[in-house]
């Protein structure tokens, strides 16, 4: 993540060219070294560690201004692998460990809608880098996407990769777009 601040705070307006409701304000990205004077409600699993900033964060929405006890906050575990063959290159996202403050049952809201949005701004960050990293080596590769969602409850697990693909394919290109990027196609995008 590059537009991240120490508390964890994203900038989504920073990630991507057009402004983005999803994820908004009260989006975190934390990891090990995040500092958490400033987070009123933190996630029991972040004490867990292992939280590199790389292969695995820790995505929490908490809205402050609009919910200052946290009531309606939320995080999941995001786990990430480029895996680079010789015909394409592989993103596997996982999602895992839900969790909701004041152990509220989980459910399809807000948070949840925000914290999806967290991960599609990641994998879209990934697809670039790799986009651009094909480009500068002249070479054509197709890239999939691999989201697991096993470690989600089941309407959860369900709902985050419609939910994901959808954003994802917001901010794809248009199919054949070129601007100093190799070729892309929306239906590339499972």
């Amino acid at each position: 993540m590059s537009a991240h601040k120490v508390d964890g705070r994203i900038s989504p307006h920073r990630l991507s060219t057009e402004p983005r409701t999803v994820p908004g304000s009260g989006s975190y990205v934390m990891t090990d070294g995040t500092e958490l004077r400033w987070h009123d409600w933190c996630p029991p699993s972040l004490k867990a560690s292992g939280y590199d900033g790389v292969s695995k964060v820790l995505l929490k929405y908490h809205d402050t201004w609009s919910d200052r006890k946290g009531r309606d906050a939320a995080s999941m575990v995001l786990r990430r692998e480029i895996r680079d063959h010789e015909t394409k290159i592989e993103l596997h996202v996982e999602l895992s460990d839900f969790e909701r403050s004041r152990r509220l049952k989980p459910r399809l809201d807000h948070p949840f809608f925000q914290l999806c949005g967290m991960a599609a701004m990641l994998v879209f960050g990934d697809i670039h880098r790799q986009t651009m990293r094909l480009s500068e080596c002249q070479v054509h590769k197709m890239i999939s996407i691999d989201i697991d969602t096993s470690g989600l409850p089941d309407e959860l697990g369900e709902t985050a990769p419609i939910w994901i693909e959808s954003l994802l394919k917001e901010l794809a290109p248009p199919a054949g777009y070129c601007q100093d990027r190799p070729y892309v196609d929306r239906a590339g995008i499972p």
